[in-house]
Formats: structure tokens, sequence, C-alpha cells
């Protein structure tokens, strides 16, 4: 089971660090989910093993045509009761409208990095596309150095994190607080159409909605590593 220094493991539904050998070696097809649940992702396009900013090891997209994919059909990344996804990243570019995370911006639940900087957490009672949803944005996130960012997502609201901080706060009476969707979840690549350019070194995803003190922890147990 993976751990990491310190790392929240209730309800981790997915882990990569791209700094274990045992996550990702560069060229091969397949990131292994370092939990015990096996939610490996597959490769697309060709993203580059590099060391950015700081000596870290971590997956480089190139904004041209480098995704994840990670099939969902499984219970470990069932997402209607809450969600918490958190990610160490480093990013250049703020034109266009990109996904860190694709899955269902009426379902489950999808991140859309903005032009202004900011990223918009989607989600809602549809299961798809489209339909009935809910957006919920976060402040600008921190452009050419490593940060980390975490949405969490609980019965009543959501939240956003930057750098272990909650930043914004929305009150939700959503019924069903999201619907559960078994499309694939896409990492670096979703409904905008454009592909993510920046740099990923850790990304954690949970069937829950983390208490301030459980991102603080997530975020301190690996800030070493970058700053």
């Amino acid at each position: 089971m993976y751990t990491g220094p310190h790392i929240i493991t209730k309800d981790l539904g997915l882990a990569f660090d791209f700094t274990s050998p045992r996550c990702w070696a560069a060229d091969s097809t397949t990131v292994y989910d370092l939990t015990t649940n096996g939610n490996n992702a597959t490769v697309n396009g060709s993203p580059a093993m590099q060391d950015t900013g700081t000596p870290v090891q971590n997956m480089y997209f190139d904004g041209s045509n480098d995704y994840l994919q990670i099939a969902a059909n499984q219970t470990s990344l069932w997402f209607n009761d809450g969600q918490t996804i958190g990610m160490w990243v480093y990013h250049t570019i703020n034109s266009g409208r990109r996904n860190f995370w694709d899955q269902a911006y009426g379902g489950s639940g999808t991140m859309t990095h903005e032009q202004g900087g900011g990223i918009s957490y989607y989600y809602g009672s549809n299961g798809a596309n489209g339909g009935s949803y809910r957006g919920f944005g976060s402040s600008a996130i921190p452009g050419n150095t490593w940060a980390y960012f975490a949405v969490s997502r609980y019965p009543g609201g959501a939240k956003w994190y930057i750098n272990g901080i909650n930043t914004q706060t929305t009150t939700d009476s959503y019924t069903p607080m999201a619907t559960n969707t078994t499309a694939n979840i896409r990492i670096g690549y979703g409904y905008t159409g454009v592909y993510l350019k920046a740099n990923i070194a850790v990304i954690h995803a949970y069937t829950r909605g983390l208490s301030d003190s459980e991102v603080l922890q997530n975020y301190n147990s690996l800030k070493g590593r970058f700053i």
C-alpha cells in the first residue's frame, strides 16, 4: 500500500508519484497506481520524464498530444459521495482552457485550468458532460514555480486549497451531490479539446472530501521536495 511520507490513505482511490520508479519509467506506456486498487493509467502521446525547478522527477505534458487515461468502472473510483483531487504541478502557460482532470463535468467531476490562471471544478447530477452541473473556481495558481492545489467536495459544499491553505469555500444543497459516471478519467486532456502544457509530479484522488487538516497534512508531507 502506498503511504508516501505521512500521506492520508483513508479512501485513497488513486496515487501517482512520478518520483517513484514503481509508478512510471520513461517511455513506458503504463503509469502504475501506487495504491492496491490497481487504477493504472494508459499513456497517450509521448510525455517526457523531467526534473524542473527543483531536483524532483515529474511527467511533462507538452501541450501537443500527451494525456493519461484511466478506466473508472471500479468502486475505488466512485466519487458520487465526495471527492478530493490534489496535485503538485509546475505550469508556465495560462492561455486556453485545459483539463488537468477530466471525467464528466455534469457528473463525478472535472478540473479545468482557466485562462486567468485559476482552476474551475465542475460536477453535477447528469452523470455526463452537459445537463445539470455546478462550477466552483479557485484563485490563480502560482505559475513558473511548483505549487500544490486540491479541491475537496463533501456533503454540503466544496473547498479549494492552494499550498495547503483553504482559499475558497462554497455551500451546496445539490441532491444528489454528484452522479457517478463510468466514463474514463483523463489527465491532461478533456472536453475543452486543448492539451495540457504543464509538469505534474504527484496526483492523489480520494472518494471523499478531505478536511482542512488532512489537506494540510498532505501538503506538508511533500513540500520539502519542492520548496
